[in-house]
């Protein structure tokens, strides 16, 4: 059976970021581990299930109800884009990653957000190729958002992009994406999604796990046509969430 960490994401309202800090927490619970990370932002409050995480003031330094092997560095490695938070769109910078992807040989996948493509990085490496290069659109080589991205054992990679509410998988050196989940507009029917902001790849079954953010609810695609209601629906009950924003199978 599978376990599935749904996180769900508030910033405190009213407060920036520190530029630089970063705080990370590993949680282990039942031989499940998850590495939580937060840079240059303020966060009010972090569920887990069935882990509860608080953190009231990042400036005060202090949190409660927190795990103990809770690590603080103001300091981190560029391993890839600019030290300095510079921003361009040539193989050595980045303008507003928004994920990454990490896979079995070291390589790493950024989703580059504000332009639009996908660079990797191989190990040791901080100049990127860019192997998806897309516009803004709705057709299939384009992007109105980019999100979140997977990439399975065959080298295809997923990129959700909440905008155009959908998944799209793009086989090595395609120039066009094809649709795995949505692409049916903004609703909550069950082959719609609502603004989804994380999603989940199973690597043996390539199943489309979403959190699918302002239905309050978490979907399972397992073709292209429709979607499973999973859980989920609004509410503050044990069974319901407000806005999940990521999620994570233990296959």
């Amino acid at each position: 059976m599978s376990t599935v960490a749904i996180i769900a994401l508030f910033n405190a309202q009213g407060m920036g970021g520190i530029p630089g800090t970063k705080l990370s927490c590993e949680l282990s619970q039942n031989g499940l581990k998850l590495i939580v990370t937060m840079v240059n932002l303020y966060f009010k409050q972090i569920w887990l299930t069935p882990i509860f995480l608080t953190i009231f003031s990042f400036e005060e330094y202090q949190a409660q109800t927190i795990c103990p092997n809770m690590t603080w560095s103001p300091d981190g490695i560029t391993i890839a884009g600019s030290s300095l938070g510079l921003s361009n769109n040539t193989a050595a910078y980045l303008n507003m990653p928004q994920d990454v992807f990490i896979d079995q040989n070291g390589t790493l996948y950024v989703l580059d957000s504000e332009n639009l493509r996908v660079q990797r990085f191989f190990s040791n490496s901080t100049i990127g190729t860019t192997i998806i290069n897309g516009t803004f659109g709705y057709k299939l080589n384009q992007f109105y958002t980019m999100d979140g991205i997977s990439v399975d054992l065959n080298g295809n990679i997923y990129i959700l992009d909440h905008g155009n509410e959908r998944v799209t998988k793009w086989i090595p050196g395609a120039s066009n994406g094809t649709v795995v989940a949505g692409n049916n507009g903004m609703g909550n029917r069950i082959n719609q999604l609502y603004l989804p902001y994380g999603f989940f790849v199973d690597p043996i079954t390539l199943f489309i796990w979403i959190a699918d953010t302002y239905n309050n609810r978490i979907v399972r695609w397992e073709s292209p046509s429709t979607g499973i209601i999973v859980c989920g629906s609004n509410g503050t009950r044990s069974d319901q969430f407000y806005s999940p924003f990521g999620l994570f199978v233990d296959t």
